[in-house]
């Protein structure tokens, strides 16, 4: 029997991607709030099925009258706590609304992984100006700030100085600037061991269904941008079997001292000289993990949300062995900047083992500013090995060219410059 879903939208997974998860098993139903992104895509939403304004899960219970669902799925960071509230009223399936509250406030996580002995990072949460001197007594430094709620590396800082911290903490909660956060939760820095030419930290994707927990995808990363700016993953990871059990572990540690209920959670995790360390946990499928599922033939990711979400047992095919399959991207300047050209993305599409080559900015648009995640492109490929994907990276970095307008002035970068770093 053909069941229905409801899918609460906003930043995350991309229309068309999650109605080619859903269609071959549920009837969708899409809940759309009143953000930037939701209304942008709302056009797109209502040629695949209903398409319903909410803004509370008490909106979600009276078009549940009309659009009778079984079950209900996010793929938005945002729509977490929203996502929970609404299957907590409906009695169906997924996170408790303690658990959301959990997988979205950073310095409450943090708390909660204290206290069931699964981390001891230091922390504090701030949310005045005067309480960084006492966040710098509490964690030291160097130290890492951010936002308490939020994603994409967005207003994420390494702060080594004491007054440089002090600045930057003013700005960001200074609720007349752009950039302003209400609360900011100040960690202690977590030193990662060497693994050139991979990063040092991996990130989890676990099936949780009633509370059991499956953790079926470990990938890893390349080198990360000051401050934190991701460049791209890869699956399967570069650690031994050893360690990657480690990670598995602790992730299994900390979800079940999150209390998580149903659904997909993304967690990042350092590797340190003390073992690996949680970064932080997300109560959603992590951005652009479905890319790998879907090209390494392990299985489509939105819909195995949309099955947890219904109670359907994970359908997720093997790995291929030998085989490693990845995403590389190209970051935009963090300076405010419009793109101008970009030269060799012909001869990067007819590469042996790229399977896709997007670009997400058209000469002429600009690209913004900030320290967020704010790819300019992504190469997706497959490769025999982790240590042939390097090549082929690097090989990549070396064929693409972007031509940058910044301040009046025009320049042209590899995208290996483009990084400041070279393997």
């Amino acid at each position: 029997m053909r069941r229905s879903l409801a899918v609460a939208f906003d930043k995350g997974a991309a229309p068309l991607e999650i109605h080619r998860g859903l269609e071959s098993f549920a009837d969708v139903t899409y809940f759309v709030t009143d953000s930037p992104e939701a209304r942008r895509a709302r056009p797109v939403l209502e040629t695949l099925g209903p398409t319903v304004d909410i803004r509370s899960a008490a909106d979600a219970v009276v078009a549940h009258r009309s659009f009778p669902f079984d079950g209900v799925v996010t793929y938005s960071e945002r729509l977490v706590r929203l996502t929970a509230e609404i299957t907590a009223s409906l009695g169906l399936r997924g996170h408790s609304v303690h658990a959301a509250r959990l997988l979205t406030d950073k310095p409450a996580q943090r708390r909660r992984l204290a206290d069931a002995g699964v981390s001891t990072l230091r922390f504090l949460r701030i949310d005045a100006v005067e309480q960084w001197r006492d966040a710098v007594a509490v964690v030291g430094l160097p130290a890492v700030v951010k936002p308490a709620v939020g994603e994409g590396s967005r207003n994420t800082f390494l702060i080594e100085d004491e007054e440089q911290g002090a600045a930057l903490v003013r700005h960001l909660l200074d609720g007349a600037a752009d950039s302003a956060e209400p609360v900011l939760i100040v960690e202690e820095y977590l030193v990662g061991t060497e693994h050139h030419p991979f990063a040092d930290y991996v990130s989890v994707e676990t099936a949780v269904s009633d509370g059991r927990i499956d953790n079926f995808m470990v990938s890893g990363k390349f080198p990360l941008m000051p401050p934190f700016r991701e460049l791209g993953a890869f699956w399967p990871t570069h650690l031994p079997d050893a360690e990657r059990k480690a990670v598995e572990d602790l992730v299994t540690a900390a979800l079940t001292a999150l209390g998580a209920g149903t659904g997909i959670v993304h967690s990042e995790v350092k590797m340190t000289a003390d073992g690996p360390q949680i970064i932080e946990i997300n109560g959603r499928l992590g951005g652009d993990m479905n890319d790998l599922g879907l090209r390494s033939g392990v299985g489509d990711l939105v819909a195995l949300g949309g099955r947890l979400a219904l109670g359907e047992p994970a359908q997720l095919g093997v790995l291929e062995e030998g085989k490693v399959f990845f995403q590389y991207s190209t970051p935009a300047p963090a300076e405010s900047s419009r793109l101008i050209a970009v030269e060799g993305a012909a001869q990067v599409r007819k590469m042996p083992g790229v399977q896709r080559y997007h670009l997400f900015f058209r000469p002429g648009d600009e690209l913004g500013r900030g320290v967020h995640w704010r790819p300019m492109d992504m190469v997706c490929g497959v490769a025999d090995g982790h240590q042939d994907m390097i090549r082929m990276v690097e090989a990549v970095r070396a064929t693409l060219t972007f031509v940058i307008e910044q301040e009046g002035s025009e320049r042209a970068m590899s995208a290996a410059a483009m990084t400041g770093w070279t393997y």
